[in-house]
């Protein structure tokens, strides 16, 4: 910083030199500027093997083994932008896609065909004064799946089922000393849920969640230079 500065600052007294470490500790929160755009394509595999062992009054023993496979295909997009309007406001916008194909055993009685998930959320960060901040987010998740079942030979039932879930968050943050600082989240969240329960019969369920959570955080580093 003193270099460019143009080494101003190896000039200042004591007293400014303390003003300006004190500037750098202020809680300024997570500041990004910009736009980001990121796309994935990932395989996922998992095998699960579950043993259990049984002793009879006998003393005969019964011994079984399960074995699961999990195989999908899934392709990701996300993208975020941030602007700070000035050094106490600063807003931003996000956006997810998730697209998912399990590549399962067409033997499994229980399929679930392709699933698509979007995500999108709004945020805020507000430094109220040097010790305090508030942060508000809204977002919003969608999220829509096929499954196909088999109950017989022959047959093939296929259902569609989505969800959508609200959240709206918020955050107060006061800062007793430079490493100490005191939190207040409050979350809601709003719930509709939606299932096909066969014979063209759509179910439509809702919920609503509401939690505090008070919290102590310790920073061991906090210095920005």
């Amino acid at each position: 910083m003193s270099n460019g500065s143009g080494g101003r600052l190896s000039g200042q007294n004591p007293f400014d030199m303390m003003y300006l470490t004190d500037v750098l500790d202020e809680a300024l929160g997570s500041r990004l500027e910009g736009w980001e755009v990121l796309g994935d394509l990932r395989f996922r595999y998992h095998h699960d093997l579950e043993r259990t062992e049984r002793v009879e009054n006998q003393g005969s023993s019964l011994l079984t083994r399960n074995t699961s496979d999990i195989k999908e295909i899934e392709v990701f997009a996300n993208g975020r932008w941030y602007k700070n309007l000035s050094l106490n406001h600063q807003t931003g916008i996000s956006g997810r896609g998730q697209y998912g194909r399990p590549l399962v055993d067409s033997s499994n009685p229980v399929q679930r065909k392709w699933n698509i998930v979007l995500n999108t959320g709004v945020n805020w960060l507000w430094s109220v004064a040097d010790r305090w901040l508030v942060k508000a987010e809204l977002a919003n998740t969608y999220t829509r799946r096929q499954t196909a079942y088999s109950p017989g030979a022959g047959t093939t039932d296929s259902r569609i089922s989505w969800n959508n879930r609200m959240f709206l968050l918020g955050r107060i943050s006061y800062f007793v000393l430079n490493t100490v600082s005191v939190n207040l989240n409050v979350n809601s969240q709003l719930s509709y849920v939606n299932s096909d329960t066969g014979n063209n019969i759509d179910q439509t369920s809702r919920d609503f969640q509401l939690n505090y959570i008070v919290g102590l955080r310790y920073y061991f580093d906090r210095n920005l230079y």
